[in-house]
């Protein structure tokens, strides 16, 4: 999506084809094809654990906590994107803000510093939005349109924001909270079963993988501060 040494890390928009099909922007009739790709960031964020590990008490035990708990890993991975061009320079602009916003240096209070980042948040929101309304189904040859592309952005802005943010942010940063307004509505309940599914589903799974997440750092926990340095 954007290269940048932030402490934000993007996952990369890899080109893969084109296919013949008429997009929202496409004049000609045909619509690049691209893929995630996140290695950079699973690397990046891995070899910092390892190095904690081998530094601090606390961490020396603690498994590296992947960004997405199954199926929901493989799923993001084999997504690709039929991305017109006005929705990739969107993307790119507010990835590039959000990078901005992110990496600016503030002297407040934890409460006021966070209110500040909202902007950054939201930029990045708005970049997976645009991502995953562009979700490519080879079958139709078309835009994808199951009942899941309606939890596609909160499943990628997750994996998004896992290690890059404090545990406890990371569901509020996924929005995670739209899915649990919309599960509780009678509305949707009653016309939209299927989509209702499909977010439960979601919002349960995560549930279940931050309780067994926890469970380590509980243990963790017991081990002592997580800034006393192993002694060689």
């Amino acid at each position: 999506m954007l290269k940048s040494g932030s402490s934000l890390d993007f996952p990369r928009l890899i080109y893969l084809r084109e296919e013949k099909f008429k997009s929202w922007s496409s004049s000609d009739g045909k619509t690049n094809i691209y893929k995630l790709d996140w290695k950079h960031k699973d690397e990046k964020h891995r070899k910092r654990h390892e190095e904690h590990s081998k530094r601090y008490k606390r961490w020396k035990d603690l498994p590296y906590i992947y960004e997405l708990p199954e199926p929901y890993e493989s799923w993001a991975q084999s997504l690709e994107f039929a991305i017109p061009r006005n929705y990739l320079q969107e993307i790119r602009r507010t990835s590039k803000f959000s990078l901005i916003e992110w990496g600016i240096e503030r002297g407040f209070d934890t409460s006021i510093r966070e209110m500040c980042l909202e902007p950054a948040i939201s930029y990045v929101a708005v970049a997976f939005k645009l991502i995953a309304d562009c979700i490519y189904d080879k079958e139709t040859n078309c835009f994808y349109k199951k009942e899941d592309k309606y939890i596609a952005s909160n499943v990628l802005l997750y994996r998004f924001w896992m290690n890059q943010t404090g545990r406890g942010c990371v569901g509020d940063h996924a929005e995670l909270w739209e899915l649990e307004n919309s599960i509780n509505s009678e509305h949707l309940k009653g016309h939209w079963k299927e989509l209702h599914e499909e977010q439960k589903k979601f919002i349960n799974t995560i549930n279940e993988f931050e309780k067994e997440n926890e469970k380590h750092y509980e243990c963790a926990d017991e081990e002592g501060p997580s800034i006393e340095p192993e002694k060689k």
